[in-house]
């Protein structure tokens, strides 16, 4: 029983690498349009059930099948998913989802704010 639950643990670990890479890539394999990935140390997206993740909305990506042929272009009006500016932390960028901010902070290599502008 341990066996086969260990399995889809890495089955599912595995899918969400390959989600991701996706994702950052500006592309989805799969039709979901909407889901939820992540974790929320500040509860930002509280759940009845104790889980919580931030909310995705994917439809600003395009959509291609296995061969890389279009099945749908994004949705313009949807920004997609990606690391942005943070208005949380000034300086920083972090993982917009498509439809929430998604902490993810990351120092970019090369500045995009003047060291003497104040936020």
């Amino acid at each position: 029983m341990l066996g086969i639950f260990g399995w889809i643990v890495a089955r599912v670990v595995v899918m969400q690498r390959r989600e991701r890479l996706e994702v950052a890539a500006g592309y989805r394999l799969v039709k979901w349009r909407a889901g939820t990935w992540g974790r929320d140390p500040e509860r930002r997206f509280p759940a009845g059930s104790g889980l919580a993740a931030a909310p995705w909305d994917l439809r600003g990506l395009w959509y291609l099948d296995a061969k890389g042929n279009v099945l749908a272009p994004p949705d313009p009006a949807v920004l997609p998913p990606g690391m942005c500016p943070s208005p949380n932390r000034p300086g920083q960028v972090e993982m917009w989802t498509g439809a929430a901010w998604m902490y993810g902070y990351e120092t970019p290599s090369t500045p995009f704010l003047d060291e003497g502008s104040e936020v």
